[in-house]
């Protein structure tokens, strides 16, 4: 007997999809920002820190709860070095995704402010006081990506996925 395609097992992508539809949307959050952002942090859903980490959420001071430490790369006076570093983990993506949207109200105003725009989001990560990431061409990444994913013939089946949240 062949499995239906309702009894496989969901895709990371369809999983972290429906983390965004559960977490982000029902706060007004286009897909587009989150969606783009754990693409990019997890190599198109293919590296997962830990259990359930696909943006790149480290273990802060003051983190009580799972971590996992992996080599990454920072980059250093415009240097990119390799660097073991600490990550946060979580049983599940719903729960990633809360504290991904509880972090982004508190510490990137401007991504918040303007979440309902991918561009203007993708800026606020690194415009204010706090920036989400060590490169200096983080945002042109994010804003490329989301030209390329959201314009392109080639990933007609992701964009139907991602407008199907809204």
């Amino acid at each position: 007997m062949q499995p239906t395609p309702s009894s496989l097992p969901l895709s990371v992508e369809d999983r972290f999809l429906h983390a965004v539809k559960m977490v982000a949307v029902p706060l007004s959050m286009s897909p587009w920002g989150p969606f783009i952002h754990g693409w990019h942090e997890s190599a198109r859903f293919e590296r997962v820190i830990g259990k359930s980490n696909l943006l790149g959420l480290k273990a802060s001071r003051g983190w009580t709860g799972k971590v996992v430490t992996v080599m990454t790369h920072e980059y250093v006076n415009g240097a990119r070095i390799q660097l073991p570093q600490a990550f946060a983990d979580w049983d599940t993506l719903e729960e990633m995704m809360i504290f991904y949207v509880a972090l982004i109200k508190r510490f990137y105003p401007s991504s918040w402010e303007h979440r309902d725009n991918p561009i203007l989001y993708f800026s606020g990560l690194v415009s204010g006081s706090y920036r989400y990431a060590t490169d200096l061409q983080y945002e042109r990444k994010l804003e490329e990506l989301y030209r390329k994913i959201s314009g392109s013939e080639q990933y007609k089946d992701v964009q139907q996925k991602v407008k199907s949240l809204s």
